[in-house]
C-alpha cells in the first residue's frame, strides 16, 4: 500500500457504477476519482505540503469523501470538525490541529470565517474544482506509507477538550478492507450514511463499501421519514446508527409495513444499545442489530458481536463445499435451522459430527448463540 489508494479497485474495475448518491445527484467511481484528482491539484497549487492539515466544518457533503480520497494524492492529512461544537471549543481545537485551509458550508460559514483560517467556501467550492485540470500529478517525495497518517479524529466523551486520534492509513484501510471481508459486502450493497461525517460514520461502513464498489446513499443530516423512504427507493441492504436513531426509525409512521426486505446487516454503535429497543418493532421486522464499538481509536472492528435481539438470533448455516455437515457461521445472514442430527453448528465447521466420525477435521472460533 505504498502509495495507498482509497477507490483504487473501484474505479478502475467498476468506473460505471455509482459510488454516492445525495438528493438528486450522483457520482460514479470514475467522476469520484477525477474529483480527487482535481482536488488534490487544488490543494498543491495552493502550496500546501505533505502533512499539512485540511479542516472541513461541514454538514455531511461530497466534499468530506473528495478530502479522504484526495488527501493520498496531495499528501495531506483530513480533519472534519465537529458541526456541533461553538466558536470557543473550535478554536481551542485550532490552534491544536492548526490546519493549512478550511472547507467550510454555507450553514458554518460565519463560525468557519471566524477562525481566520484560510478558507474555502463549499458553495463555491463546485466552481472551484471544475477548473482544475484531471490529469495525475506527479508523486509525492516521500511518497505516503501505510504508516502515515490519513485522517485526524477529534473524539472524546462528554467532558474536557477532544483529543486528535490520528489514524494512519494501515488503520483507516486495514479497518475497511477487514470489515468488507468479515461483514460479507459486495457492489450491490446499499448503504445509508446519515450519521456525522465529523466522527467515525465514513470509517464504519462508507468507506469499507467504496472500496469494494458499493453505493453510499448520503444524507446531509438524519431525518427518519426520509431515511426510510430512502431504505425503501433504493432498497439499502446495509444501515447504520446509533440506538436513539434506530428508535425514532421505529417511531415513523409507515416503518411496519415497509418494504426492507433488502436489508441484510444494522449496526448500532455510538452508544449502548437499550434492551428494550430491539422488543419495538425493528425485531418484528426481523433487523438483528449487530453491536459495533471501538471504531474511532482501536485498530481493528468488532465485526462478531453478538447481536441484540431475541434467543432465537442465531447465526445462519450456509452451505460449504468440503465440509462434513456442508454448515458454516455467516454473521450477516438471518438465523437458520439446527443442522444435520439436530444438534446446532457454532463453528465455521461442525466440530461434533466430525469428533463423532473421528476426524478432528479444522478449528475455528465459537460463534455467539
Amino acid at each position: 500500500m505504498s502509495p495507498p489508494d482509497v477507490i483504487g479497485f473501484a474505479s478502475t474495475a467498476l468506473p460505471g457504477r455509482v459510488a454516492i448518491r445525495a438528493g438528486e445527484r450522483a457520482w460514479t467511481y470514475r467522476e469520484l476519482a477525477a474529483r480527487a484528482r482535481r482536488l488534490a491539484r487544488r490543494l498543491r497549487d495552493r502550496g500546501l505540503a505533505p502533512g499539512d492539515r485540511v479542516a472541513i466544518l461541514s454538514h455531511n457533503d461530497i466534499a468530506h469523501f473528495d478530502l479522504l480520497i484526495a488527501a493520498p494524492i496531495a499528501g495531506v492529512i483530513a480533519v472534519p470538525l465537529n458541526t456541533r461544537l461553538s466558536l470557543a471549543e473550535l478554536s481551542v481545537l485550532i490552534a491544536n490541529v492548526q490546519p493549512a485551509l478550511l472547507l467550510v458550508d454555507p450553514a458554518h460559514e460565519a463560525v468557519g470565517l471566524a477562525l481566520g483560517l484560510a478558507t474555502i467556501r463549499l458553495s463555491d467550492y463546485e466552481a472551484w474544482l471544475a477548473d482544475a485540470p484531471t490529469d495525475r500529478l506527479p508523486p509525492i517525495t516521500p511518497a505516503r506509507t501505510a504508516d502515515d497518517t490519513h485522517l485526524i479524529l477529534l473524539t472524546g466523551g462528554s467532558t474536557g477538550t477532544p483529543k486528535g486520534a490520528c489514524l494512519p492509513y494501515r488503520q483507516t484501510l486495514g479497518n475497511a478492507d477487514d470489515s468488507a471481508k468479515v461483514w460479507s459486502l459486495r457492489p450491490d450493497d446499499v448503504a445509508i450514511q446519515s450519521t456525522p461525517c465529523f466522527h467515525a460514520a465514513a470509517n464504519v461502513l462508507s468507506l469499507p463499501l467504496l472500496r469494494v464498489g458499493g453505493t453510499v446513499l448520503l444524507m446531509s443530516h438524519f431525518d427518519p421519514a426520509e431515511y426510510l423512504r430512502l431504505a425503501v427507493a433504493h432498497r439499502a441492504s446495509m444501515l447504520f446508527m446509533v440506538p436513539t436513531m434506530f428508535a425514532a426509525l421505529a417511531d415513523t409512521p409507515g416503518f411496519a409495513s415497509a418494504d426492507l426486505s433488502a436489508v441484510r446487516m444494522a449496526l448500532s454503535g455510538g452508544a449502548p444499545c437499550p434492551p428494550s429497543l430491539p422488543r419495538r418493532p425493528i425485531r418484528q421486522r426481523r433487523l438483528w442489530l449487530w453491536r459495533v464499538h471501538g471504531r474511532v481509536r482501536e485498530r481493528y472492528p468488532c465485526p462478531r458481536s453478538r447481536r441484540t435481539g431475541s434467543k432465537r438470533a442465531r447465526p445462519r448455516r450456509r452451505r460449504q463445499a468440503g465440509s462434513r455437515c456442508h454448515r458454516s457461521w455467516d454473521p450477516t445472514r438471518r438465523p437458520a435451522r439446527s443442522c444435520a442430527r439436530h444438534h446446532r453448528c457454532r463453528t465455521a465447521l461442525c466440530h461434533r459430527r466430525h469428533q463423532r466420525s473421528g476426524d478432528d477435521g479444522p478449528r475455528s472460533r465459537t460463534a455467539p448463540s
